[in-house]
């Protein structure tokens, strides 16, 4: 399993149904590091948001091209 899904949320945070619609984006912080950030939909409860990963805060880019 890699970065790209070890780390996707699976569960809406409102109301805990599971997550179908998830894009995954990231962020280009500085010195070749990314942010992983995660656009989701809950179709049950109308919720979206971002949700970027607290153990994945910055990764590096050359390991996430690896990939």
């Amino acid at each position: 399993m890699g970065i790209k899904e070890k780390f996707k949320p699976r569960f809406c945070p409102n109301c805990g149904t599971k997550l179908k619609d998830i894009v995954i984006a990231y962020r280009e912080l500085h010195n070749d590091l990314i942010e992983v950030v995660h656009d989701c939909y809950c179709e049950n409860c109308g919720w979206s948001g971002d949700i970027a990963p607290d153990s994945v805060h910055e990764i590096n880019k050359s390991k996430l091209e690896e990939e």
